[in-house]
């Protein structure tokens, strides 16, 4: 299982899933494709970096020669592993489930549309969202053993991966709504409409349901939102909190619900919705976050447009790595040449107490060239924030700070290449790393100790998410619907598989 800890999916009852980032939350909402394209254009634009040379440690270039099979572009893999088996959902070729030890496929599953998320395993049932577009999307169970569907469930509307709480569903979508489902035949138990679309996952905590919604998620004027607690067992408000700009919930804990709007990170009490604290913040986009021993640690971006728009050819590396998945339904219908303005986007660490909100510290990267963009966030058991950035097509980081001041510890230049997706196990960083134009994509395993390599593997092309790493075996999946599974210790390819529609 990755090693995140927090995540915006809050999963009650024993139910066994994945953790990610709060990125998960930023998901393609096709009523809203235009702003959404427009934001896939402005974020494929980073500025060139200029050099810098504090802390240099270049990345060597890869030299082994890729995997041939490069089926498509488009075909993001949205992994969970669980119990040695890997349910893989493959864009619109489907569901699979791999034997983890040699990926033999144990069942594929045809769905409509295209899988949203990761697939979300409880109880023996199999969750899965996908989008169709023009607004319908699916809500699929299927059953884990065999992959045979159980039921579905439709929605006119963008809807997002259920939570799980005992025997019950809770769904949320962008027509404004919280449904509970029976998990075992989806059968409707309760609808609760709210003022405004619903984005993100609900979190379910002692028996209620809390619910973000906002008429303006990713408009301009962003705002006013709305936070509900409903009761669990019928649906009914048990109260509303109203904010100033749009609310993403993080996580529901020890008695607090915690949410970011644009410029804030606020506790509020779960029993009545009275504010506990409130932290205003210098950031445009939503953050990653993952809480240790009562804190939470969070990346921040802000950003600016400016400059006169220019026309070319959109990249293939968002600079917000993880969190540009959000736009990968989107960016799938993106002309080669656009119209794209200039922008700049510099990220921050923070270090906030989850009791009072106190900021412990702040540390903000390097700007170059006006950029400097957070792309994942990782902190390990022996007190070492990670975090890899993007500072343009030619160039990214990779950080450790002290978890307990925020002070560099060393800094790792990718030259030539940003770095994507990564997760931090046992001493060790396993990063993809895409070199500039995209053209290729590897990966690689650091030291966390000084970010020294240790290997690099050549990939199909670059990752879909985050690799997950139980133990001794690394599990990837990229936009070219490959997944590998590839040895720990030296990067050796275990076994490599590519989903395709109808196999």
């Amino acid at each position: 299982m990755r090693n995140t800890v927090q995540s915006p999916f809050y999963h009650s009852d024993g139910a066994q899933t994945r953790s990610t980032a709060l990125t998960r939350i930023w998901r393609p909402i096709f009523t809203q494709a235009a702003v959404l394209l427009a934001l896939a254009v402005t974020l494929t634009a980073c500025n060139q970096a200029s050099s810098q040379t504090a802390h240099p440690r270049a990345t060597p270039t890869p030299t082994a020669t890729p995997f041939p099979q490069v089926i498509s572009d488009s075909t993001f893999v949205n992994m969970t592993l669980v119990n040695g088996v890997v349910y893989a959902g493959a864009g619109s070729n489907g569901v699979y489930a791999l034997r983890a030890s040699d990926g033999h496929v144990l069942w594929h599953r045809e769905i409509e549309g295209s899988v949203s998320f990761d697939p979300l395993l409880v109880n023996g049932i199999v969750y899965i969202s996908s989008s169709v577009g023009d607004g319908l999307s699916y809500t699929y169970a299927l059953r884990a053993s065999d992959g045979a569907q159980l039921w579905r469930y439709s929605s006119n509307n963008y809807a997002f991966l259920p939570t799980i709480s005992g025997d019950v569903a809770y769904i949320t979508g962008e027509g404004g709504y919280v449904t509970a489902l029976r998990a075992s035949d989806g059968h409707q138990i309760w609808r609760t409409n709210t003022a405004a679309p619903v984005y993100g996952v609900p979190l379910v905590m002692n028996g209620v349901v809390y619910a973000a919604s906002s008429f303006s998620y990713y408009s301009a004027s962003n705002g006013p939102g709305y936070i509900y607690a409903l009761r669990a067992s019928d649906g009914h408000q048990l109260w509303r909190v109203t904010t100033d700009e749009s609310p993403t919930l993080s996580m529901a804990m020890n008695g607090a619900v915690y949410a970011f709007t644009n410029n804030a990170l606020f506790a509020l009490d779960a029993g009545d919705g009275h504010q506990r604290w409130r932290q205003s913040l210098d950031t445009s986009i939503g953050p990653q976050s993952q809480v240790v021993n009562g804190v939470m640690y969070f990346t921040t971006t802000e950003i600016s447009l400016e400059g006169t728009p220019t026309t070319g050819s959109a990249g293939p590396a968002s600079p917000l790595g993880a969190a540009g998945n959000l736009l990968q339904s989107v960016m799938q219908m993106a002309p080669v040449t656009t119209v794209r303005p200039h922008k700049e986007g510099i990220s921050s660490i923070y270090a906030v107490r989850i009791d009072n909100g106190a900021v412990l510290w702040h540390y903000k990267l390097t700007p170059e060239g006006g950029n400097n963009w957070a792309q994942w966030l990782s902190v390990s058991d022996d007190g070492i924030v990670y975090t890899g950035s993007f500072v343009g097509e030619n160039k990214g980081y990779i950080y450790a700070l002290n978890a307990d001041d925020g002070s560099l510890l060393w800094r790792h230049t990718t030259q030539n290449a940003t770095p994507e997706n990564a997760a931090v196990v046992g001493g060790v960083i396993y990063v993809g790393i895409t070199t500039s134009g995209g053209d290729q994509t590897s990966m690689y395993a650091q030291r966390a100790s000084d970010g020294s390599p240790i290997w690099q593997r050549p990939l199909d092309g670059p990752l879909s998410e985050a690799p997950i790493v139980p133990g001794d075996t690394i599990y990837v999946g990229t936009t070219t619907g490959a997944i590998y599974a590839l040895r720990a210790s030296t990067g050796s390819v275990l076994w490599h598989f590519i989903a395709l529609a109808g196999s």
